[in-house]
């Protein structure tokens, strides 16, 4: 049975993703796990490797988005006369809109990128055989990222210009472990440290 074989099974038993599994010294990081990761999918940040970076939604985002939700909220409530079920519909969307702002967060490791949402971890690993695929949106303004679990995950403007998040994928970029095209390179280096009230905008571009 080769080494790699080997570490692969003790990655699967042990729950971690993204490849050759970390170094001993880095064992207090990693949290025990009843369900290890699997498909694709984690549901708990212990499943995952100790990241390089990680981002969120600013807070200016998150205010912006949700209060679009909120006026258009408003505006359906008045139309419908504030009838009962317009109303509680509309908290509804604003509370579901909160919990999606809150929740949402990206993680880029040495070997996987994980994108949370709706409450699962979504992740994509790569290592020399199997490189990250990264492509452009349908439009060419959002970069995406294919998972594990077969899903194609946008990564959203204000988070490809958190600083950090934007030199992990650069260095991922130079060392050649991704396959992307000069669009995708072109969206990360003009991104940097320029995010835009675009959440919402970005399901679209």
């Amino acid at each position: 049975m080769s080494a790699r074989k080997n570490v692969s099974e003790w990655d699967a038993r042990m729950g971690y993703i993204g490849g050759l599994p970390p170094h001993p010294d880095q064992h207090q990081y990693l949290l025990p796990t009843a369900a290890p990761a699997h498909d694709g999918i984690a549901w708990h940040h212990a499943q995952l490797k100790p990241p390089l970076a990680t981002a969120r939604l600013p807070r200016s985002e998150a205010i912006v988005s949700l209060g679009i939700v909120a006026v258009v909220a408003l505006v359906v409530m008045g139309l419908a006369g504030w009838a009962w079920w317009a109303v509680l519909g509309g908290v509804l969307a604003v509370a579901a809109m909160a919990y999606v702002l809150w929740d949402r967060r990206v993680i880029v490791g040495a070997d996987f990128i994980a994108v949370r949402q709706l409450g699962r971890y979504h992740f994509a690993t790569f290592d020399a055989d199997r490189p990250l695929r990264l492509h452009p949106s349908r439009h060419g303004e959002v970069v995406v990222v294919d998972t594990d679990d077969g899903r194609h995950l946008r990564i959203r403007e204000a988070e490809v210009a958190d600083p950090a998040v934007n030199d992990t994928l650069h260095g991922i970029l130079d060392k050649g472990e991704a396959v992307a095209d000069e669009r995708v390179e072109t969206l990360i280096a003009v991104q940097r440290g320029q995010p835009g009230h675009r959440f919402l905008a970005d399901l679209f571009r």
